[in-house]
């Protein structure tokens, strides 16, 4: 263990005791968290949360910055409608969060009709109790229980909107959720259908993202149908 983090004292979780600061990072297990997070908003804390929990409620804002930042508009009714003088946004899942980052300009360029994503994720995604190390060896766990729901829900609530006719847009996400053998990072390949075609054109990455290191933007040099 790092001795920064040795040193580091923990304590039970009180709310009364709670100091009053600018922002609480929440990364607190889901049925700690749906019974604290909602306390901490109503005694004014602004509270964003790592946890699923609240995820799909239609007044919370689930945040990724450089894709829906206007959904922080919703802080407003969750305060009005719950009577809270804080408020709680959340973070999506891992795996939608990389989804969705280069899905945003390809929607915004193109239109998205359908998604079709697998993952391969790594092991140590599944946390302390998750798939032990002689399972995985020359394996991959092909079905992640309760995550798939994750990335189909959390897309569409990201990316549905209203346009001039109040019809919805719907992305209409597939996914298939795997952990492989490593021990970090996640990995990720989507289909895209759509009304447009996006051969000839420079690769865009997403705000914020950069490419790795000593590689050169890469161009699509396909000049096929697309």
């Amino acid at each position: 263990m790092p001795q920064k983090a040795a040193e580091l004292r923990i304590d039970r979780l009180d709310v009364d005791s709670l100091p009053k600061v600018d922002v609480i990072f929440s990364a607190l297990p889901s049925e700690v968290a749906a019974r604290v997070e909602p306390e901490m908003a109503r005694r004014g804390h602004m509270v964003v949360s790592n946890s699923s929990n609240m995820r799909l409620d239609p007044d919370v804002p689930l945040l990724i910055p450089e894709v829906n930042p206007d959904d922080l508009s919703l802080v407003k009714e969750q305060r009005a409608r719950r009577g809270w003088s804080g408020f709680v946004i959340k973070k999506p899942n891992c795996s939608t969060t990389i989804l969705d980052l280069p899905l945003k300009p390809i929607l915004d360029e193109f239109g998205i009709s359908r998604i079709h994503v697998a993952t391969m994720q790594a092991v140590t995604g599944a946390g302390y109790a998750g798939v032990p190390s002689v399972a995985i060896i020359d394996n991959l766990i092909p079905y992640i229980k309760g995550e798939e729901e994750k990335i189909v829900n959390e897309t569409r609530k990201i990316f549905r909107k209203r346009d001039r006719d109040l019809r919805d847009h719907d992305p209409r996400p597939r996914a298939r959720r795997t952990y492989r053998g490593g021990l970090r990072g996640h990995c990720e390949g989507f289909r895209r259908g759509g009304r447009g075609r996006a051969h000839g054109e420079v690769q865009r990455r997403p705000p914020g993202a950069r490419p790795p290191h000593g590689a050169s933007p890469a161009r699509d040099t396909d000049k096929g149908p697309g």
